[in-house]
């Protein structure tokens, strides 16, 4: 029997383990691991976010990265609020899922801007209406409020505050994250 029949006979089988021994995955420790390792820089961050806006309908995108700020703001689109509230969920989504792509990016890229340990990151995203717009404030990885902000929104923005690694002052551009793009 070839070495590939020899294994589809085995898939075949119902089979048994002779040791066994379960395990759980950390989900928080998995999330950690991934901010380090699922993009090829981290600086690629704001390449996720574009990519997740411009999948998610952008018509324009105006991103500003200076000093210890990064901005992205665009209009078209919006993320639904039960996306939102359970956000890094979508990180562990199968890539092959298109519904689902434009959230996924938006979860690798603010996963991985965690690596700069900023302050704060504020994310609106709405259709316009009241109920249909959310806010999302993150301070620290492991605290997420999810409401409904004063005033509706069409578009999405997100505001990141305090970055580490952001240049002399308020004014230098974020020079990794300009390379990033223009490569």
């Amino acid at each position: 029997m070839s070495g590939i029949d020899e294994i589809v006979a085995r898939s075949r089988q119902a089979g048994t383990f002779v040791e066994r021994r379960t395990f759980t995955v950390a989900r928080d420790r998995a999330i950690a691991k991934m901010r380090k390792f699922a993009l090829a820089s981290p600086y690629y961050y704001v390449l996720e976010l574009i990519q997740a806006a411009v999948s998610n309908g952008a018509r324009y995108v105006d991103l500003d990265l200076h000093g210890s700020h990064m901005g992205l703001s665009y209009v078209g689109g919006g993320f639904q609020p039960d996306e939102l509230g359970r956000l890094f969920d979508f990180l562990f989504a199968s890539k092959e899922d298109l519904g689902t792509a434009d959230v996924r990016q938006l979860a690798l890229g603010l996963n991985a801007l965690f690596l700069f340990e900023p302050d704060e990151i504020v994310l609106e995203s709405g259709d316009g209406s009241a109920k249909g717009t959310t806010r999302v404030r993150i301070t620290g990885t492991d605290t997420l409020e999810v409401g409904r902000p004063e005033a509706p929104l069409r578009g999405t923005y997100v505001v990141a505050r305090g970055l580490s690694g952001g240049g002399l002052g308020a004014r230098s551009p974020r020079r990794h994250e300009m390379s990033a793009i223009e490569s």
